[in-house]
């Protein structure tokens, strides 16, 4: 649908709108957004496309920022005089991503440009200290800054961060944490053969909706299909992100069988996704092929409980309940022993055993067996040896044989030896497969980071062409009309001239 088709689409809905509810026609009418129709007429005229004139006032009022601007009257000119009396701790954070916000846009890296962009991010910092500034958000304030007044601008940026998107910019993130794995499972219940097909190159959908969630999708795709996006996610909320997403996968479903490794996939999305120009396939898709209210209600009750104790198990240092400090497997097995010993020492009776239940030859061999490696474990200590980490579990063996001597059967105490030496394997082949997980976590992450800097800089010279795409667009439009009304003034010279060449053949 070209810009005029939908702005006059737009027209002919809120004049429906505005009939029903008594108003005018049209929003300009009425200042300060009076004019526009209840949420429950925009969550369906908003899927349309706002029209740009429109788009910065619409956004106000269905963010309920309007509501915030209206209750804090002076509040924001007041938290710029305070961070001019002293500065947020997060000033130079923002400082430092200021240059690399929409470095190709001249409105914004112009000088004034920054300073705006500045002033909206460290109110944030003063307004809310417990997020203060998290990245992205310079993303969220510079797009936002590209349709409206600066102060407007920022009390919807604060509708965003602790409305739209609770939980994600706080320090442990757990709201976006929780999305990305809602999405993944979405992804599983709705479009299973791209969910299997992306598990087979074992990258993770967090990988991919990461960015699309916490930037709103600003860097991701081509500027007038993000505004689409906003203009559906403001008015309908978060579960329009889960929506889009859906259906931006859904696009690419069919090329997916082609792509062979993770390397090969990363660099078909980046591509795929800045050719996204057709905004209303993909809103249309995303609205009419999914049906996730109720999916994402209870995916979230249950994702909720399950990343909060993974954050718990996080702020403990990643170790297991059961080892409160990083110790060597050898450590442990020696530590086993040693409460062995404990145990022993403060028994001040050997433990009865029962008439007429002498112990087997099997048990007075294992007996023999453990007093032999006793016996030699301590030569080797008096000669002076120096034991390795098997030595010394075989000295502490030694140890507890000696301490045992004449109470137990030393049975008990190669059971427990036994039992410890299983459980070391155990924990030493789980540390092995952790280890490698964290590698292959290491590797994914550093190839993510790197084809995401390959998709800055590609975006960037997209949005640069883009801008230069539209110039050319308007200046042909422009001589396009030029050329028009030439054409007509020379028709109207063409009849003028055939009347009067008629008139004179007549004379």
């Amino acid at each position: 649908m070209c810009i005029r088709d939908r702005n006059a689409v737009w027209d002919e809905r809120v004049k429906s709108c505005a009939a029903r509810h008594g108003r005018r026609a049209k929003w300009s009418e009425r200042q300060g957004g009076a004019g526009i129709p209840p949420l429950h007429d925009l969550k369906s005229l908003c899927l349309t496309g706002i029209p740009k004139p429109m788009r910065g006032q619409v956004w106000v009022r269905v963010s309920g920022a309007h509501a915030l601007l209206e209750k804090n009257n002076g509040k924001y000119q007041q938290l710029l005089i305070q961070c001019q009396k002293e500065p947020p701790e997060m000033e130079r954070a923002i400082e430092c991503d200021l240059d690399r916000t929409f470095p190709n846009h001249a409105s914004l890296v112009s000088e004034e440009g920054q300073a705006r962009l500045r002033r909206i991010l460290q109110a944030y910092a003063k307004h809310n200290p417990k997020i203060g500034y998290c990245q992205s958000m310079n993303f969220l304030a510079a797009f936002l800054l590209l349709h409206m007044e600066e102060e407007p601008a920022f009390w919807v940026l604060v509708c965003i961060t602790e409305k739209s998107l609770t939980g994600y910019f706080n320090e442990n993130m757990k709201g976006w944490l929780v999305d990305q794995r809602v999405f993944a499972e979405l992804l599983e219940i709705y479009l299973p053969a791209a969910s299997s097909h992306l598990t087979s190159l074992q990258v993770p959908p967090e990988l991919m909706c990461s960015q699309w969630f916490l930037c709103v999708f600003v860097t991701i795709f081509p500027t007038e299909t993000v505004c689409r996006i906003w203009d559906a996610f403001l008015t309908r909320g978060v579960n329009s992100l889960f929506l889009v997403g859906l259906a931006t996968i859904k696009a690419f479903e069919p090329k997916m069988a082609s792509w062979a490794d993770t390397s090969e996939l990363f660099s078909a999305l980046r591509t795929l996704q800045h050719s996204l120009f057709d905004a209303d396939t993909l809103i249309n898709s995303a609205f009419s092929h999914f049906d996730i209210d109720k999916d994402v209600t209870r995916l979230r009750k249950i994702y909720d409980k399950k990343v909060e104790q993974d954050l718990k198990f996080a702020a403990q240092g990643g170790n297991s309940p059961h080892f409160h400090n990083k110790r060597s497997i050898r450590e442990i097995a020696v530590d086993g022993f040693t409460d062995l010993i404990r145990m022993f020492k403060s028994s001040s009776k050997p433990p009865a055993q029962a008439e007429g239940s002498p112990d087997s030859p099997e048990k007075e061999e294992e007996e023999e067996g453990a007093t032999a490696e006793a016996r030699e474990a301590q030569n080797g200590k008096q000669e002076g040896q120096n034991p390795g980490e098997g030595d010394v579990v075989l000295n502490e063996v030694g140890m507890a044989a000696e301490v045992v001597s004449g109470m137990v059967p030393l049975s008990a105490l190669v059971a427990e030896r036994n039992r410890a030496n299983d459980f070391g394997r155990e924990v030493e082949n789980l540390q092995e497969t952790l280890e490698q997980a964290q590698q292959q976590k290491y590797m994914i992450v550093h190839q993510f980071e790197a084809d995401l800097q390959r998709e800055k800089d590609s975006r960037m010279a997209a949005e640069a062409g883009q801008l230069e795409a539209y110039e050319l667009v308007g200046r042909t439009r422009h001589a396009l009309e030029v050329a028009e009304k030439e054409i007509k003034s020379l028709q109207q010279k063409l009849e003028a001239a055939e009347v009067e060449l008629d008139r004179l053949r007549h004379d």
